[in-house]
């Protein structure tokens, strides 16, 4: 039997330092990040997304320009669309495949954003955590991380459903405004948690 819990928020809230935590207490991790890094490496994935997206967006043969297609999600809904209909269910049909029996979680970060792919998949899900995070201290790792001025950081906050929204959704949240140390307390509460409503 398996209990499938889902890990998302939003972008630079720390859910990779979340399911690293959750890896290192000896849990079943999955990272879908992680997953579409092997895909883009698969040269029949790249020939049909080639073919669907034109060559505009390859450099050198089957080289992915990732700038240039990250660039376009951000600021063509109709592209940005195109691209998660291809790629949302080749992720979860491999993440499926690689559930285990017990407890599973699964790094999702546009999962509030592609559900229905997801759903498609037929992964049944026990619960759905949430990272939370100050907007102010979201805006400043983001800038930090990706090297952007706060104007873009903003604006790739802004394009996304708010945490507000996404809170309200899950069964779990994670606050993230603190240090590392206080983050393991959080994470450790909630597998806690988890533990105990699974028996």
């Amino acid at each position: 039997m398996q209990n499938n819990y889902i890990l998302t928020g939003s972008i630079a809230s720390g859910k990779s330092s979340v399911l690293q935590i959750i890896a290192d207490e000896g849990y079943m991790t999955i990272s879908a990040d992680d997953v579409v890094k092997e895909l883009y490496k698969d040269e029949e994935f790249l020939k049909s997304f080639k073919e669907l997206l034109g060559e505009e967006y390859f450099a050198d043969g089957l080289k992915l320009d990732k700038d240039k297609i990250r660039c376009a999600i951000f600021t063509d809904a109709a592209f940005k669309e195109k691209v998660e209909a291809f790629v949302h269910p080749l992720v979860y049909k491999k993440i499926k495949d690689m559930l285990v029996d017990g407890i599973n979680f699964i790094e999702v970060p546009l999962f509030f954003e592609a559900q229905k792919y997801f759903i498609d998949a037929n992964i049944e899900i026990k619960g759905i955590i949430f990272v939370d995070i100050d907007k102010d201290i979201q805006v400043e790792r983001l800038m930090n991380r990706n090297k952007i001025a706060k104007e873009e950081a903003v604006s790739r906050i802004d394009t996304r459903v708010t945490n507000d929204e996404k809170a309200k959704l899950a069964d779990y949240i994670i606050v993230n405004n603190s240090t590392h140390f206080k983050l393991k307390k959080e994470v450790l509460k909630t597998l806690e948690r988890i533990n105990e409503e699974a028996n």
